[in-house]
């Protein structure tokens, strides 16, 4: 009996090890989202900033670690504010606002810029990229003195 049992399973090995393979190919290309304009981000977005920022020399210089919560309002036609709470090197700063502007590409990726408001340093430029429709925004500075990205949920 136990011999039939190994003759069966063999042939059965046989004739699958048999059959043809058919090579699967990925045949489904992704691509970016397609369809955004500035009107795509409207209205209030929570979002966090996280980073480091390196500080001039007068400032004591260095990379420091930076990170920023708080809520942005786009307008849907290229400006936004953000008011936002700071700990950078572990210094807290809240009730700060910073006005902005942005851009965007109908494949859904673009760019943003924090206007500074203080004098000591230049804009923060970001490129950037929008999830699910407007929902969710995702960037990354692209600033020499700074390596820091940014989420941003629609509220």
């Amino acid at each position: 009996m136990k011999g039939i049992r190994v003759l069966i399973a063999v042939v059965v090995l046989g004739a699958l090890a048999s059959l043809p393979v058919k090579d699967t190919v990925w045949k489904h290309a992704v691509h970016a989202s397609s369809g955004c304009s500035l009107a795509t981000l409207t209205g209030n977005y929570g979002f966090t900033q996280t980073g480091f920022f390196n500080f001039p020399e007068g400032g004591g210089g260095g990379y420091a670690p930076s990170a920023d919560v708080g809520v942005a309002t786009f307008d849907g036609a290229g400006s936004f504010v953000a008011k936002f709470s700071d700990s950078t090197n572990g210094k807290i700063t809240t009730g700060l606002s910073a006005p902005g502007t942005y851009t965007v590409n109908p494949d859904c990726t673009g760019t943003l810029t924090i206007v500074n408001v203080t004098s000591s340093s230049e804009n923060a430029p970001y490129t950037t990229v929008i999830l699910g429709g407007g929902t969710e925004l995702m960037a990354i500075a692209t600033l020499n003195e700074a390596t820091q990205t940014i989420i941003a949920k629609r509220q």
